[in-house]
């Protein structure tokens, strides 16, 4: 009996090592994802998605690459609060040391709309006195599983 115990836990143990990691192509399966419990993590390809700093459009965006584990979302159905599309939010905030600002705290806000529509919010603050430093809009869409235009995928396990 205790070998089969022993065998079973192992079997289990391995199974959750090799999850397979499955890419979201739609905010449907992304939400459908997130109310189910289920991890989820964000990568989002800057050099890809339309950026908005002092409110100019940019040119280009930094070719830079960042990820996040979504942990706390909120949906808002059409209407909820009198918002014309339906949107997930979910937000996060780190802090890192920034090149020219030195230690700032990181603070990043995503919108995925229902037409699958992504706008990123990110903000430098500095740690002591919350004072703004910068702040920039990227936006883009979710990749469908097809398009290389789309600079942000969601994946879970």
């Amino acid at each position: 009996m205790n070998r089969f115990v022993m065998f079973l836990c192992a079997q289990l143990a391995m199974a959750g090592l090799v999850a397979e990691t499955i890419q979201l192509t739609s905010t449907r399966e992304l939400r459908i994802a997130l109310e189910r419990g289920e991890p989820v993590r964000m990568v989002v390809h800057y050099a890809k998605c339309r950026l908005r700093t002092a409110g100019r459009t940019a040119e280009t965006a930094p070719d830079a690459v960042a990820g996040m584990a979504i942990g706390a979302f909120e949906y808002f159905a059409p209407g909820a609060i009198g918002n014309d599309k339906g949107f997930l939010a979910f937000s996060a905030s780190t802090l890192i040391e920034h090149r020219t600002y030195g230690l700032v705290i990181n603070y990043v806000r995503v919108r995925v709309f229902d037409n699958d529509a992504v706008e990123i919010s990110v903000q430098y603050f500095k740690p002591r006195t919350h004072e703004p430093l910068m702040r920039e809009t990227y936006s883009s869409s979710l990749h469908d599983g097809r398009t290389d235009t789309s600079a942000v995928y969601f994946y879970r396990k």
